[in-house]
């Protein structure tokens, strides 16, 4: 666990900058990845833009007024892609190379991960849904890559390391169903629906702070996952920190176990084009695998989560890919998955015949798994690489 800590006090952006320099924090490669540019994203990307000639940032999100107030953007900027705009800010102000995705982290594949892991130092996830960390925080563990998440809430903040090595803790193991505590939760919400960060002046700079720097030094030394909480409160002269390490959960369904990568078979066509027949026969000469979604499970029933008495909807769809936009059109409230499909398809069945990858949900730049007689095998679809990175990774 990393034993070097710097001062808290102080939200200037370059101080903090100067510091992290001073402390000879350097990062080990030239790429970073940022997930979530709002309030607390922004003030990460502020400080990453000097230390990273390349970033790439993820939000599906456009600009409003809690993203101004975050320093990355201005009052004109409303209603403009948020990555976007933090990739004009780090261009004019830190000459930073910017790769902005401007959807949402569950539509990006497995392939897209490990592509970035292998160019990447670190990531550091800033969002308040916690479906969407859950998501962003599985891709880079399987991908290899270390992530920080990092949450405010009015004085308090909450930065959580976890390393690259299968041996540690994840977020899963935290727990399945963090329960929402009304507005102003400091852990990533249980639910789709985010709510607006509130936060006091200058605690985004400094959380900030916080994640860049053990998120820097656990990409190297770190072989356990922790968290660091900090308080200030009007009545304490100094913020109170802790720090507590993660334990692993026996209960947590994500692998643990480091295991050799099976065959790999690459398919150059787009998700769009391509069905789970067809990434079958890719796969397997004797076409008897049965192939396994990246993503999760298909979800076949949608209800809504307040039973409100709206008729259920039946999809066809990716449980990762459920957002905050499927509402229940009676009441507004969350639709949630009543009814999965079996986890494994031959591409056969009728629900599934001629339907593509995309239709069914599927993340882009994806890795499909086919377990046949020999073995397992990923299929690769890569053809959608140029729509995430058209500039490509250096």
């Amino acid at each position: 666990m990393p034993s070097e800590s710097i001062s808290l006090r102080s939200p200037s952006t370059d101080t903090a900058r100067q510091r992290l320099l001073r402390a000879g924090a350097h990062p080990p490669a030239a790429t970073a990845v940022i997930v979530g540019v709002g309030w607390l994203g922004g003030a990460i990307l502020r400080l990453a833009a000097f230390m990273f000639s390349h970033m790439i940032v993820i939000d599906h999100d456009t600009c409003g007024a809690a993203t101004v107030l975050g320093g990355v953007s201005e009052v004109a900027d409303v209603g403009r892609p948020k990555v976007d705009v933090a990739a004009r800010w780090a261009r004019r102000r830190a000459a930073a190379r910017v790769t902005p995705i401007a959807l949402p982290v569950q539509m990006l594949g497995s392939g897209f991960w490990r592509h970035v892991a292998r160019r990447s130092a670190l990531a550091w996830c800033a969002l308040d849904n916690g479906f969407a960390v859950a998501a962003a925080t599985r891709a880079c563990r399987l991908a290899g890559l270390p992530v920080v998440t990092a949450n405010i809430d009015r004085a308090r903040g909450l930065v959580r390391v976890f390393p690259s090595v299968p041996e540690a803790a994840c977020f899963h193991c935290l727990g399945v169903g963090l329960t929402r505590i009304g507005k102003g939760c400091l852990d990533p919400l249980a639910s789709r629906i985010s709510s607006p960060t509130i936060a006091a002046p200058g605690i985004a700079e400094i959380v900030a702070t916080l994640a860049l720097h053990q998120g820097i030094a656990a990409a190297s030394s770190s072989q356990a996952a922790y968290e660091i909480r900090w308080t200030h409160t009007d009545s304490a002269p100094l913020p109170a920190v802790t720090l507590n390490q993660l334990p692993r959960s026996r209960q947590c369904t994500q692998a643990h176990v480091a295991a050799d990568p099976p065959r790999l078979v690459q398919l150059k066509a787009p998700t769009s084009a391509v069905t789970l027949a067809d990434v079958r026969e890719a796969a397997t000469s004797d076409h008897k695998g049965r192939v396994t979604l990246d993503g999760g499970r298909l979800v076949t029933r949608l209800e809504c989560a307040r039973r409100c008495g709206a008729p259920a909807v039946e999809v066809l769809r990716l449980a990762s890919t459920l957002t905050e936009c499927d509402l229940c059109p009676r009441c507004a409230g969350e639709m949630v998955p009543v009814r999965y499909a079996p986890e494994t398809w031959t591409g056969r069945e009728a629900a599934v015949r001629g339907v593509t990858l995309a239709d069914l949900g599927s993340p882009l730049w994806p890795v499909l798994r086919v377990r046949d007689c020999a073995g397992m095998t990923e299929v690769e679809v890569t053809g959608d690489r140029r729509k995430l990175l058209p500039g490509g990774l250096r």
